[in-house]
C-alpha cells in the first residue's frame, strides 16, 4: 500500500516503526516535506511570540504582550502586576477590545480548570475540595466513604 505525498509528489509506503492508524493519517513521505509545506502559510518571526501570545513594542520602548497592550490602551493606566487578561473565546490571537477581560489570577486560574474544585460525594452527599490532581477521578470526601463506595460496588458486581 502506498501514498501519494501532498508537498514533493513522491510515492512512499508504510515505515516500519510507525503504527498502522499514524500512518493513515499521514500525509507527507518525511518531516522535510511537512515543514515545507506548513511554511507556505503566513507566520510571524519568534521575537514577536511569547508562547502563544504576540507580542508589540509600545512607543515608551518596552516589549509587552499584546492583549495586555489592548487593555492598557482600553483603561488608560497600565495594569498592575496580579491583572490577568482573559481571552472569552480562548483565541490568544483574538486582541479585540471586546474578547478581552481583566481578573485576578485566582480568577484566571478558576475559568481554566476542566474539573470543578467543589464535587459531591457520592456516598454521604458532602461538599469537598479534592486535591487538585484528583479533582477528575476522586468521588468521595474520605476514606469512611471511599471504603463504603468500594464495598457497594464489589457487592453490585458479585450479584450479577
Amino acid at each position: 500500500m502506498h501514498k501519494i505525498c501532498l508537498a514533493c509528489g513522491a510515492t512512499y509506503g508504510k515505515p516500519s516503526k510507525l503504527a498502522y492508524w499514524q500512518w493513515e493519517q499521514s500525509q507527507y513521505c518525511s518531516r522535510a516535506c511537512s515543514h515545507q509545506a506548513r511554511r507556505v502559510t503566513q507566520r510571524l518571526p519568534n521575537e514577536e511570540f511569547k508562547g502563544r501570545y504576540r507580542k508589540v513594542k509600545t512607543p515608551d520602548g518596552r516589549n509587552v504582550l499584546e492583549h495586555r497592550w489592548v487593555m492598557e490602551q482600553h483603561l488608560g493606566r497600565r495594569l498592575e502586576s496580579w491583572e490577568q487578561v482573559h481571552h472569552l473565546n480562548h483565541d490568544t490571537l483574538d486582541n479585540r477590545v471586546e474578547n478581552l477581560e481583566v481578573v485576578s489570577s485566582a480568577e484566571h486560574g478558576k475559568r481554566h480548570t476542566r474539573h470543578p474544585v467543589t464535587k459531591t460525594c457520592e456516598v454521604c452527599g458532602a461538599e469537598y475540595t479534592p486535591h487538585k490532581t484528583k479533582r477528575a477521578r476522586q468521588k468521595t470526601c474520605g476514606d469512611a466513604c471511599r471504603t463504603t463506595l468500594i464495598w457497594r460496588t464489589r457487592r453490585a458486581s458479585s450479584a450479577r
